[in-house]
C-alpha cells in the first residue's frame, strides 16, 4: 500500500514538473514573440512616420522613398526602401542599396541613379533590391509568420498606413497591429503624364 501511494504521489510531482515546464517554456516564447513584435512594428511605425513618400504596396511588401538625402527633390537609389515578409525563412526584411565604403564620394554620386516615381511604383521593380549589387539586408523580425500592408489612399497618395506583423506559430503566436501617418508629405509633388506617376518639384 506504501509503494502504491508512493508513486501515485511520485506520478504527481512528475507530472506537475512536466507542467511547469512547459508552462516556462511557453511563458518565455510568448514573451519573446511579443518582444521581436514590438521592436518590429515600432521600427516600421518611425519609418513610416520619416517617409517623404509611401509608393509601393501589395499584401506582404512595401517600398518607400525614405528621405532626400542630397535635396535634389527626386528619388535617388540609395534612398529606396523595401520592407519585405519571406516566408521560407520566417522573417521581415528591410533592403537598400548601399555603396562600398571605399569609393570616393564622386564615385557614389555617380552610381547613385535617379529613379522615376513611375519605377518606384511598381512592387516587381523595387522587389529587386533583394538580390542586386550592393544590395543590403537588415532583419527586421525573425520567426515571423506573416505581415501585411494597406495603404490609404493607394500609393503613391497615401498618407495614412495600416501594419500588421505576426510573430511565432500555433498558440504561441502573437499579432500587433498599428495605423501610421506620414510626418512628411510629398503628396502634393505627385502628379501624373499621360497615365504614369510623376514627381514634380518645380
Amino acid at each position: 500500500m506504501a509503494m502504491v501511494i508512493m508513486s501515485i504521489i511520485g506520478l504527481a510531482v512528475v507530472g506537475m514538473a512536466m507542467a511547469l515546464t512547459d508552462a516556462q517554456e511557453y511563458s518565455g516564447d510568448f514573451y519573446r514573440n511579443v518582444q521581436i513584435a514590438r521592436n518590429s512594428m515600432r521600427y516600421l511605425q518611425r519609418a513610416v512616420q520619416k517617409a517623404n513618400l509611401i509608393t509601393a504596396v501589395d499584401s506582404d511588401s512595401l517600398a518607400y522613398w525614405l528621405e532626400d538625402t542630397n535635396d535634389n527633390g527626386r528619388i535617388n537609389a540609395t534612398e529606396i526602401r523595401l520592407i519585405a515578409f519571406d516566408g521560407a525563412r520566417s522573417e521581415l526584411a528591410e533592403y537598400k542599396i548601399e555603396f562600398p565604403s571605399w569609393w570616393s564620394q564622386q564615385l557614389r554620386d555617380l552610381m547613385d541613379a535617379e529613379i522615376s516615381l513611375e519605377w518606384m511604383t511598381d512592387m516587381s521593380n523595387v522587389e529587386n533590391l533583394k538580390s542586386i549589387s550592393y544590395g543590403v539586408k537588415r532583419v527586421l523580425a525573425t520567426d515571423a509568420s506573416s505581415s501585411a500592408f494597406s495603404a490609404s489612399p493607394g500609393p503613391p497618395l497615401t498618407k495614412l498606413l495600416q501594419t500588421e506583423v505576426t510573430i511565432g506559430q500555433g498558440d504561441r503566436r502573437v499579432a500587433l497591429r498599428s495605423a501610421v501617418a506620414l510626418r512628411a508629405d510629398w503628396v502634393g509633388h505627385v502628379g501624373t503624364i499621360k497615365d504614369d506617376w510623376v514627381l514634380d518639384t518645380e
